[in-house]
């Protein structure tokens, strides 16, 4: 079962899917650890934005409400323009200023005391002073706003509420001092200096971990098949290199994969078919070389043995012939003495023809013997013949 799994094209698809998974993996980590650090600044700059502007109204209302009119144009006067170094009694740093001016500019001010009677705003209404707030005036119930402000606590989210603009409504409670009870309640609206966040996050946080969910069980799927498709043509190209080296084992050298490509597989199919002609040329020239060998041999062995003995046989005939009217008996003898050279010519002739067409031949016929011989030589060899 796994032994397709140690192939090259099964370990390069199972990488491309490990890689593909884990790429998307990080790639969603580097989204929601983006999106909480997203969500991480714009909670502290909102925070920051109620802590000072809080401030702000804090280090003066409660010291203004005996005097209405300083009030009401202390109040005026940050709506139009904002708070200033003066308005706190800490030291404010720029980005401090920043934070604190971020109430919405135009947008109501209302100041109200303990019962939550408006005692000053901007702009003015007469008609509203000393008179109960009304709680929608801002378009939101601020009932549960207004309760936690009269607790008198630092719950910054208890008593604010949200627009889906991303600008909030909040009510403050105020004293001189914390050991103070509250001496007034603000009401007033800002929008901090926040990245874009819209108002339904909590949908495309779901919808996110829902499509990272679904791309986890898909992409490895999807990076399989890629990986799968890809690797195909490798399969193939290597495919063909193992056919034809399986040809050049047994000799045959006609087969020569074609591949034309430019990359490293291309490269070895070129140099190994180079190398295949190197070698059948070089099997060819051993070949040529082993028969004019043999030739030699067979040129030295008829010279060294086969014409020395017909020359010496020639010469006892010419003896015999000078010999054969004057003395009988020595010519007699001197054809014995060919007919001797003869016979180990004859002798000589047999054992080269012998080593040319051994005893295999023998009942057999030529064509079989070779046949048989050629078996034996490409065992031995691992060169195909044909």
């Amino acid at each position: 079962m796994f032994h397709f799994f140690r192939r090259l094209q099964w370990k390069l698809t199972l990488s491309y899917a490990v890689v593909t998974a884990g790429t998307f993996i990080f790639l969603a980590v580097l989204l929601v650890g983006f999106i909480m650090l997203l969500d991480f600044q714009n909670s502290r700059r909102t925070y920051d934005s109620m802590f000072w502007t809080k401030t702000g109204f804090q280090d003066n209302i409660p010291y203004l409400l005996n005097d209405r009119t300083a009030l009401q144009d202390w109040l005026e006067r940050v709506r139009e323009e904002g708070f200033q170094q003066g308005d706190f009694q800490s030291y404010t740093a720029r980005e401090t200023l920043s934070y604190a001016n971020t109430l919405v500019r135009g947008a109501p001010i209302y100041v109200l005391d303990p019962r939550l009677n408006i005692l000053a705003s901007v702009p003015v209404d007469n008609s509203l002073l000393g008179k109960s707030f009304d709680r929608s005036a801002s378009g939101l119930s601020l009932e549960g706003n207004l309760k936690a402000a009269l607790v008198g606590d630092k719950n910054y989210y208890a008593q604010s509420s949200s627009y889906p603009d991303g600008s909030y409504v909040a009510a403050f409670p105020l004293r001189e001092s914390d050991a103070d009870p509250v001496a007034a309640i603000v009401v007033y609206h800002f929008k901090p200096y926040t990245f874009f966040t819209p108002a339904n996050l909590d949908l495309y946080a779901t919808f996110l971990i829902a499509a990272i969910l679904i791309m986890l069980v898909i992409s490895p799927a999807v990076g399989a098949l890629f990986g799968w498709l890809v690797t195909g043509g490798l399969r193939r190209r290597l495919g063909n290199l193992s056919a034809a080296a399986q040809a050049w084992s047994q000799g045959d050298f006609s087969v020569m994969p074609g591949d034309k490509s430019g990359d490293e597989i291309g490269e070895l199919t070129r140099s190994l078919n180079g190398m295949a002609e190197q070698l059948q040329t070089h099997i060819h020239t051993r070949d040529e070389l082993a028969r004019v060998e043999e030739r030699n041999r067979l040129a030295r062995d008829l010279h060294d043995t086969v014409k020395q003995q017909t020359y010496a046989a020639r010469m006892q005939l010419s003896a015999a012939k000078n010999l054969l009217a004057s003395d009988p008996n020595a010519a007699s003898e001197h054809l014995d003495a060919a007919l001797q050279l003869n016979r180990e010519t004859q002798q000589e002739l047999k054992l080269i023809i012998d080593e040319l067409r051994p005893a295999a031949l023998q009942g057999r016929g030529l064509a079989q013997a070779v046949r048989e011989y050629a078996e034996r030589w490409q065992t031995h060899t691992g060169i195909q013949v044909e």
